[in-house]
């Protein structure tokens, strides 16, 4: 069976970790000498003469599991796990998602996933700016002209975008990302009344579906599983997936408004012929 979450856990302060222990320690997964395995569900206990003993030669004669809330802060699990260790177990600890290992080893993991959550939303946030530096410098007609009759425009990009980032993101870690509701073949067609106004406001709605699920996430939801068309994805696939699918359709923002503006276009990089005179002074601010 696997661990639940406790949120009411999770809002208690560090300082109380020790108590809490004795309190919500929930599921103890044991292996018998024979191998085989039995789970001890739902088992609350207080922290008395009689119940730490029990439960102490139950760990002691059996390599164990112990399962902590997943919503605990740093602080409270370096608590428990100083708790548990004092009581002479030697329990590998887990975060409910798959964290393991020494209390060390499972502080790197949180702080690795911390680090790969903070660059994925900040990499979202930069590929939403990249696109609207590019379209800010071309006209409305631009806005929606296509190449040719296979080609889509700045517009119908931004549309399925926003329609793909609604279906995926949306209740992102209950739901499956592709919604019922969604019609992507529509996103590929620009209706005739449909403005510049209204394709920025679609746009706005799509990134904040973005921000409003991947802000949230908790290192420990990273092994999570979530799906999407029926198949299953970690959190990591998941966001990983939508980060590569974004930077294709901004790239084609980019080069429409490029082509577009030709001559004048403003770079968003390094201008061309001028990566010298860009690391000089990239050097010059470091000193």
């Amino acid at each position: 069976a696997s661990p639940r979450n406790y949120s009411k856990v999770a809002r208690e302060p560090a300082k109380r970790a020790a108590d809490l222990v004795t309190r919500t320690v929930r599921h103890i997964q044991c292996r018998s000498p024979s191998g085989t395995e039995e789970t001890r569900r739902e088992k609350i206990f207080s922290h008395d003469d009689t119940s730490v003993p029990r439960y102490n030669d139950a760990l002691h004669q059996h390599s164990s599991l112990i399962f902590l809330p997943s919503r605990l802060s740093l602080a409270s699990r370096a608590s428990l796990f100083s708790l548990i260790m004092s009581w002479g177990l030697r329990p590998r600890l887990y975060a409910v998602t798959g964290f393991a290992g020494s209390f060390s080893n499972i502080m790197n993991d949180q702080l690795l996933g911390q680090h790969y959550l903070d660059d994925a939303l900040r990499r979202f946030r930069d590929y939403k700016k990249l696109a609207e530096r590019a379209f800010a410098q071309i006209s409305d007609e631009d806005f929606f002209r296509t190449l040719d009759e296979e080609s889509n425009s700045i517009a119908i990009n931004m549309k399925h975008m926003a329609g793909n980032m609604i279906s995926r993101w949306t209740d992102f870690l209950t739901t499956d990302g592709e919604k019922p509701e969604r019609n992507r073949d529509l996103e590929f067609v620009m209706l005739p009344e449909t403005s510049k106004d209204d394709m920025l406001a679609y746009w706005e709605r799509g990134w904040q579906c973005v921000f409003d699920a991947v802000e949230p996430l908790k290192p420990e939801d990273l092994m999570r599983t979530i799906r999407v068309r029926g198949q299953d994805h970690t959190v990591v696939q998941a966001i990983n997936r939508q980060l590569a699918h974004y930077a294709y359709h901004v790239g084609q923002i980019v080069f429409l408004a490029k082509h577009f503006k030709s001559s004048e276009w403003q770079s968003l990089s390094v201008p061309k012929n001028r990566s010298a005179e860009f690391n000089a002074q990239f050097q010059n601010r470091e000193r």
